[in-house]
Protein backbone atom coordinates (compact mmCIF):
# COMPACT_ATOMS: atom_id res chain seq x y z
CA UNK A 1 0.00 0.00 0.00
CA UNK A 2 1.24 3.79 -0.83
CA UNK A 3 3.39 5.02 2.13
CA UNK A 4 0.76 7.28 3.10
CA UNK A 5 -1.00 4.66 4.52
CA UNK A 6 1.13 3.77 7.19
CA UNK A 7 1.09 4.91 10.52
CA UNK A 8 3.70 8.22 11.15
CA UNK A 9 6.89 6.85 12.84
CA UNK A 10 9.35 9.40 13.97
CA UNK A 11 12.32 7.18 15.86
CA UNK A 12 12.79 7.73 19.62
CA UNK A 13 9.65 9.19 19.97
CA UNK A 14 6.50 6.09 19.49
CA UNK A 15 5.25 5.96 23.24
CA UNK A 16 6.02 8.96 25.27
CA UNK A 17 3.73 12.34 25.40
CA UNK A 18 6.18 15.48 25.19
CA UNK A 19 4.86 18.06 27.03
CA UNK A 20 5.87 21.50 25.77
CA UNK A 21 4.71 23.35 29.16
CA UNK A 22 4.95 21.77 32.66
CA UNK A 23 1.70 23.91 33.07
CA UNK A 24 0.16 22.77 30.26
CA UNK A 25 -0.59 20.02 27.45
CA UNK A 26 1.08 20.16 24.29
CA UNK A 27 -2.08 19.97 22.93
CA UNK A 28 -3.99 22.88 25.04
CA UNK A 29 -1.01 25.14 24.54
CA UNK A 30 -1.48 24.12 20.68
CA UNK A 31 -5.09 25.24 20.52
CA UNK A 32 -4.45 27.91 22.38
CA UNK A 33 -1.98 29.15 19.59
CA UNK A 34 -4.22 28.18 17.08
CA UNK A 35 -7.09 31.23 17.63
CA UNK A 36 -7.16 33.52 15.05
CA UNK A 37 -7.23 33.63 11.38
CA UNK A 38 -5.25 32.46 8.74
CA UNK A 39 -4.42 32.37 5.08
CA UNK A 40 -5.34 29.11 3.41
CA UNK A 41 -4.09 27.83 -0.09
CA UNK A 42 -4.93 23.96 -0.75
CA UNK A 43 -4.53 21.81 -4.49
CA UNK A 44 -6.31 18.81 -4.90
CA UNK A 45 -4.54 15.79 -7.19
CA UNK A 46 -6.65 15.66 -10.44
CA UNK A 47 -9.71 18.13 -9.24
CA UNK A 48 -8.75 21.77 -8.34
CA UNK A 49 -7.14 24.50 -6.22
CA UNK A 50 -8.49 26.44 -3.11
CA UNK A 51 -7.83 29.87 -1.90
CA UNK A 52 -9.59 31.90 0.93
CA UNK A 53 -9.39 32.34 4.85
CA UNK A 54 -9.84 30.10 7.89
CA UNK A 55 -10.22 30.92 11.42
CA UNK A 56 -9.79 29.44 14.67
CA UNK A 57 -12.90 30.77 17.14
CA UNK A 58 -12.92 29.96 20.88
CA UNK A 59 -16.49 28.09 21.69
CA UNK A 60 -17.31 25.84 24.37
CA UNK A 61 -16.12 22.85 23.28
CA UNK A 62 -12.99 24.04 22.26
CA UNK A 63 -11.93 25.80 18.72
CA UNK A 64 -14.52 26.44 15.81
CA UNK A 65 -12.47 26.01 12.65
CA UNK A 66 -13.76 27.71 9.71
CA UNK A 67 -12.60 27.88 6.05
CA UNK A 68 -14.17 29.37 2.77
CA UNK A 69 -12.89 30.82 -0.34
CA UNK A 70 -12.68 29.89 -4.31
CA UNK A 71 -11.98 26.56 -5.63
CA UNK A 72 -11.11 26.34 -8.88
CA UNK A 73 -11.94 23.02 -10.48
CA UNK A 74 -9.21 21.80 -13.07
CA UNK A 75 -12.03 22.12 -15.98
CA UNK A 76 -11.91 25.86 -14.99
CA UNK A 77 -14.81 26.50 -13.32
CA UNK A 78 -15.02 28.43 -9.96
CA UNK A 79 -17.21 27.60 -6.97
CA UNK A 80 -17.40 29.01 -3.11
CA UNK A 81 -16.24 26.81 -0.85
CA UNK A 82 -17.25 26.26 2.73
CA UNK A 83 -15.69 23.77 5.85
CA UNK A 84 -16.90 23.57 9.76
CA UNK A 85 -14.78 21.51 11.87
CA UNK A 86 -14.69 21.49 16.13
CA UNK A 87 -11.09 21.45 17.43
CA UNK A 88 -11.23 19.76 20.70
CA UNK A 89 -8.38 18.80 23.43
CA UNK A 90 -9.02 15.15 24.56
CA UNK A 91 -7.17 12.60 26.32
CA UNK A 92 -4.35 14.49 25.76
CA UNK A 93 -4.57 14.82 22.02
CA UNK A 94 -6.52 17.03 19.71
CA UNK A 95 -9.84 15.77 18.10
CA UNK A 96 -11.05 16.91 14.94
CA UNK A 97 -14.89 16.66 15.44
CA UNK A 98 -17.53 17.25 12.77
CA UNK A 99 -20.03 19.55 12.97
CA UNK A 100 -23.11 18.27 15.88
CA UNK A 101 -25.40 18.42 12.53
CA UNK A 102 -23.66 15.47 11.30
CA UNK A 103 -23.70 12.06 13.23
CA UNK A 104 -23.21 12.60 16.45
CA UNK A 105 -19.59 12.42 18.12
CA UNK A 106 -17.64 11.95 14.66
CA UNK A 107 -14.77 12.57 14.55
CA UNK A 108 -12.16 13.38 11.44
CA UNK A 109 -8.99 12.57 13.25
CA UNK A 110 -7.35 12.18 16.85
CA UNK A 111 -3.84 13.93 16.73
CA UNK A 112 -1.83 12.74 19.31
CA UNK A 113 1.40 15.27 19.05
CA UNK A 114 4.67 14.12 18.21
CA UNK A 115 7.25 17.32 18.98
CA UNK A 116 9.78 16.35 16.26
CA UNK A 117 12.42 19.44 16.67
CA UNK A 118 14.69 20.76 20.06
CA UNK A 119 12.70 23.43 20.87
CA UNK A 120 8.55 23.64 20.81
CA UNK A 121 8.24 23.20 17.01
CA UNK A 122 7.55 21.41 15.02
CA UNK A 123 5.08 19.31 15.88
CA UNK A 124 3.40 16.31 13.79
CA UNK A 125 0.58 13.90 13.94
CA UNK A 126 -1.95 11.38 11.86
CA UNK A 127 -4.42 9.40 11.71
CA UNK A 128 -7.06 7.71 9.74
CA UNK A 129 -10.75 8.17 9.01
CA UNK A 130 -13.10 5.56 7.77
CA UNK A 131 -15.58 6.43 5.61
CA UNK A 132 -17.50 2.75 4.51
CA UNK A 133 -15.22 1.61 2.25
CA UNK A 134 -13.12 5.06 1.87
CA UNK A 135 -9.92 6.42 4.01
CA UNK A 136 -8.91 9.83 4.64
CA UNK A 137 -5.21 9.48 5.87
CA UNK A 138 -4.19 12.86 7.46
CA UNK A 139 -0.65 13.83 8.39
CA UNK A 140 -0.35 17.44 10.23
CA UNK A 141 2.70 19.36 10.32
CA UNK A 142 2.25 21.78 12.81
CA UNK A 143 5.83 23.61 12.25
CA UNK A 144 5.82 26.83 13.22
CA UNK A 145 3.64 29.17 15.16
CA UNK A 146 2.46 30.42 12.24
CA UNK A 147 2.47 27.77 9.90
CA UNK A 148 0.39 24.58 9.44
CA UNK A 149 0.18 21.84 6.30
CA UNK A 150 -2.09 18.99 6.13
CA UNK A 151 -1.59 15.92 3.58
CA UNK A 152 -4.88 14.22 3.66
CA UNK A 153 -4.59 11.09 1.10
CA UNK A 154 -8.46 9.58 0.18
CA UNK A 155 -8.20 6.22 -1.24
CA UNK A 156 -11.61 4.07 -1.68
CA UNK A 157 -13.26 2.42 -4.91
CA UNK A 158 -13.37 5.14 -6.92
CA UNK A 159 -11.56 7.94 -4.75
CA UNK A 160 -7.83 8.43 -5.10
CA UNK A 161 -6.63 11.89 -4.35
CA UNK A 162 -4.40 13.64 -2.04
CA UNK A 163 -5.57 17.29 -0.38
CA UNK A 164 -2.64 19.36 0.39
CA UNK A 165 -3.46 22.75 2.72
CA UNK A 166 -0.89 25.31 4.03
CA UNK A 167 -1.95 27.46 6.65
CA UNK A 168 -0.11 30.51 7.53
CA UNK A 169 -1.18 32.92 10.38
CA UNK A 170 -2.68 36.24 9.42
CA UNK A 171 -0.45 39.40 10.48
CA UNK A 172 -2.95 40.56 13.14
CA UNK A 173 -3.36 36.78 14.53
CA UNK A 174 0.69 36.68 15.35
CA UNK A 175 0.63 39.10 17.92
CA UNK A 176 -1.39 36.61 19.49
CA UNK A 177 0.59 33.73 19.30
CA UNK A 178 3.86 36.19 20.29
CA UNK A 179 2.17 37.21 23.52
CA UNK A 180 1.44 33.06 24.33
CA UNK A 181 5.40 32.55 23.72
CA UNK A 182 5.58 30.80 20.74
CA UNK A 183 8.00 32.40 18.59
CA UNK A 184 9.59 31.52 15.54
CA UNK A 185 13.21 29.27 15.89
CA UNK A 186 15.56 32.10 15.40
CA UNK A 187 13.06 35.36 15.78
Amino acid sequence: MAKLFQPLQISGHASRRPDLDPAGSSAARLLKSLEGRWTLSRTVDGFGKMSGFASFRRVMVGLEYREEGILTLDSGSSHSAFRRLFYCEEDEAIVIRFPPTSEPGAILHRLALIKTGNGPWPLEAADTHYCGQDTYHGIYRFETPVTISTEIAVRGPKKNTTINTLLRKSASSRQVAGKLGWRKAGA
